[in-house]
């Protein structure tokens, strides 16, 4: 039905939920697994680790600001010029309402990205963010027995099967990586 389609781009692009999931995934995977590559040519410089961080947040602050500059100027073009609205149309922040979840989200984040950071500095790239996806692996359990989103006992012993043959190419991986930076 209706409720199980989602619209972008003013209905241009209309996709199932299911297709919308999987096209975000495949993005948070191309882009999120290829954010911290710049930050090896920072480090020529002389910014890793925390000083990096703090770069890495302002760089991202700077962008949320450019998108919603870019969400506003689309929603004016999509209003014929008018800016009230273009405006009244953008997405309510609820911000009375959600402050505390946005913010745990943000401690939450934060620490995680300094986690990565941390780990690409010191494991390298391919080492380094391989173990920081083990938090899909966290994810994963939160969505089983918390949200239980994933049900039914054959659907979760593929998700631990899984999990297990994860864990075992990322500590492969990091035992690699350990025999290479002693040689």
């Amino acid at each position: 039905g209706p409720k199980d389609r989602v619209r972008f781009f003013g209905g241009k692009v209309t996709l199932t939920r299911r297709q919308a999931g999987i096209v975000a995934a495949a993005l948070n995977g191309l882009f999120g697994g290829t954010s911290l590559i710049p930050m090896h040519y920072a480090a020529k410089e002389g910014y890793s680790g925390a000083r990096y961080f703090v770069s890495f947040a302002t760089g991202s602050m700077i962008v949320q600001v450019l998108w919603w500059i870019g969400l506003v100027a689309y929603r004016i073009t999509l209003n014929r010029g008018s800016v009230p609205a273009a405006l009244a149309n953008l997405p309510e922040f609820h911000f009375s309402k959600v402050w505390l979840p946005l913010f745990l989200s943000g401690i939450l984040f934060s620490i995680g990205m300094l986690g990565s950071i941390i780990s690409v500095e010191y494991l390298g790239q391919g080492i380094g963010n391989t173990f920081v996806q083990c938090k899909i692996l966290i994810a994963g359990l939160w969505g089983i027995f918390y949200y239980q989103e994933i049900r039914g006992m054959a659907t979760i012993t593929k998700f631990f099967i899984s999990a297990v043959f994860a864990l075992m190419g990322i500590l492969a991986l990091s035992h690699e990586h350990s025999h290479i930076s002693h040689h």
